[in-house]
């Protein structure tokens, strides 16, 4: 009756890190798990459904853009095959 939401439930699970850093694995930009952990790009449903301008974002906050070939790539085509 205070006003606070009380979830009974577990969130779903996104896969966690571990998903976002083999997605970046099979794309071989895996240096770059670090970066997105510490930026909080955690949750590959929430990355995957990201636009390219979105990418772009990701790439300034993760770094990426240092290496315009990494970042070029990652925005793109996100995690899917050039």
């Amino acid at each position: 009756p205070d006003g606070r939401t009380v979830h009974k439930e577990a969130p779903p699970d996104n896969g966690g890190m571990a998903a976002v850093a083999e997605a970046l694995g099979r794309i071989g930009l895996q240096s770059y798990a670090a970066a997105f952990d510490s930026e909080g790009f955690d949750d590959i449903e929430f990355l995957l459904g990201l636009d390219s301008a979105e990418r772009a974002a990701v790439a300034t906050a993760t770094g990426m853009d240092a290496k315009p070939g990494h970042a070029g790539k990652w925005v793109k085509f996100g995690f899917g095959e050039p």
